[in-house]
């Protein structure tokens, strides 16, 4: 859950110029484990008061920080299915989206102040020309404590100086009001939300977008959760879900975004639900040709795992059930640079300088005990619970326990796990690298070691028949047809061993695609 919903939230390890992120990883962790409403995971994030160091959930407004109508244009796509990104800029050519909409709904952020600028100012005029405070470490310091949510007293945003529409002047203070997508929403009870205190701006428009009578909420994160489980979303694209009567069944959409509402947005609930459904429990389907019609869900659609199913699944093979005890928590070490509060001493920044060094953040730039995302080097000792275990070259724990995202070359990115840019930037399109990397890359050595738990399990049987079965349970979650047995066998009886016939199996149609 936490892969699918980094890619919806664009959880990277670091933000802008390389400033951690990871006590938003650690909060995401943590509120998914605990089950968290979506409501109330969403309301958190926006709502979020405070220094990033301090407080995970600040992390979905601050990855916006130097850009914030970007950041509004993101949140609107990310938890309403909202597409004003053209709106920014002008009136959207193909929506009904003014600019004005669009300025009068960000304006609700208009009194957050995201990123202290002076922070980093102030650091060094308070610690002058101090010969032992290395002027990197001290931008890090700066760069961390600087990241924070803040309201002010005042609502600052203006329309642009190049606003070209009768309905505002340019340069002009614009006034917060709330999106419709009927002329009925504005009579309901949650757009009665207070304009006038700026400070409690953002927990009004946090109120308004997570509430079940908001018109597109709930049925924003039942139709993403569908498609998360069926591999089509009941209205295309996920994030442009304005025209309901544009899904493939309107009365579908409607009715998973009641299930939602009677779940209380408990998106385990919801799924519980899905899974337990005769469409999903149904034979799955080709892609269907949307240009033939609509599909109408006979059952779910083939399609390749994720990045990180994938992942997770050569890993499992490799070393076990015990790689869920490999848990990466890094927030804690960036707590560490949290200045107190008040003003900015000396004393302070050095007294944060002499932990983080003690802590051993310090050593090879950005390496030591544990890392800015990006590099695998320098994680293996930056894990609670069991230290994962290394083979060819490959960090061998879970996709949500890695740098987030992974490096370029990583077999994650390369099978396709988003930049982390945008929303929903993952994807499944097959490639020849992708190939390359099962046939004769690291991972498909990794998968045919004779030390891979499936394989050991398997040589450790006394017959080959057994040995076959056990190899495809662990690979494809059944048992080899009769034929499939006996042409295994004959092959292992001519040489093939079951670190060979392990490797076959991770290179099938099957072992990659959701049947």
């Amino acid at each position: 859950m936490f892969n699918w919903m980094a890619d919806l939230l664009r959880v990277k390890d670091t933000f802008n110029k390389g400033v951690p992120a990871f006590t938003f990883e650690d909060w995401l962790k943590a509120r998914l484990a605990a089950n968290a409403p979506w409501d109330k995971l969403v309301m958190e994030m926006l709502t979020a008061d405070g220094r990033l160091c301090d407080n995970g959930a600040a992390g979905f407004l601050l990855f916006d920080a130097e850009m914030p109508l970007d950041g509004v244009s993101n949140l609107l796509t990310t938890f309403l299915g909202t597409n004003m990104a053209c709106a920014q800029c002008h009136d959207h050519p193909l929506a009904e989206w003014k600019q004005r909409d669009f300025y009068q709904l960000a304006a609700f952020f208009g009194a957050t102040d995201q990123k202290d600028e002076s922070m980093l100012a102030q650091i060094r005029r308070t610690v002058g020309k101090d010969d032992s405070l290395p002027k990197a470490v001290v931008k890090r310091i700066g760069d961390v404590n600087a990241y924070r949510l803040e309201d002010t007293a005042a609502q600052k945003l203006t329309f642009p100086k190049d606003y070209k529409y009768k309905d505002a002047k340019p340069g002009s203070p614009v006034s917060p009001v709330l999106i419709t997508w009927d002329k009925a929403d504005a009579g309901l009870p949650i757009y009665q939300v207070g304009a006038k205190t700026p400070a409690q701006l953002r927990d009004g428009f946090a109120a308004w977008l997570t509430s079940p009578q908001n018109p597109r909420f709930a049925t924003n994160i039942a139709n993403r959760l569908w498609k998360k489980n069926l591999g089509l979303a009941v209205l295309e694209p996920v994030n442009d879900v304005d025209d309901l009567t544009q899904a493939f069944s309107p009365e579908l959409l409607a009715h998973l975004t009641t299930v939602m509402k009677s779940a209380r947005f408990d998106l385990r609930e919801f799924q519980r639900v899905i899974y337990n459904s005769r469409t999903y429990q149904a034979v799955a389907n080709p892609t269907p040709d949307l240009a033939k019609g609509p599909y109408l869900f006979s059952g779910p659609i083939v399609r390749r795992f994720t990045a990180e199913q994938a992942w997770d699944s050569l890993v499992v093979a490799s070393v076990g059930a015990s790689v869920d005890n490999v848990l990466l928590r890094r927030g804690d070490d960036m707590k560490l640079m949290a200045l107190p509060k008040g003003p900015i001493t000396a004393v302070a920044v050095h007294r944060v300088y002499d932990t983080i060094k003690e802590a051993g953040l310090l050593k090879g730039g950005n390496g030591g005990k544990k890392t800015a995302g990006g590099s695998m080097a320098g994680l293996a000792s930056g894990y609670d619970g069991e230290k994962p275990q290394t083979r060819n070259g490959l960090l061998l724990a879970r996709a949500s326990e890695l740098p987030q995202p992974s490096p370029e070359n990583h077999f994650l990115r390369v099978f396709g796990q988003g930049d982390r840019l945008l929303a929903d930037s993952a994807t499944s399109d097959g490639s020849v690298p992708q190939v390359l990397q099962m046939m004769n890359g690291a991972v498909g050595r990794t998968v045919s070691d004779a030390k891979a738990t499936a394989v050991a399990a398997a040589a450790g049987l006394s017959s080959r028949e057994a040995q076959v079965d056990s190899l495809y349970l662990s690979f494809l979650s059944r048992h080899p047809r009769p034929d499939e047995s006996a042409k295994a066998v004959k092959a292992m009886a001519a040489g093939l061993t079951p670190a060979d016939l392990a490797w076959v199996l991770a290179n099938t149609r099957e072992f990659l695609f959701l049947p």
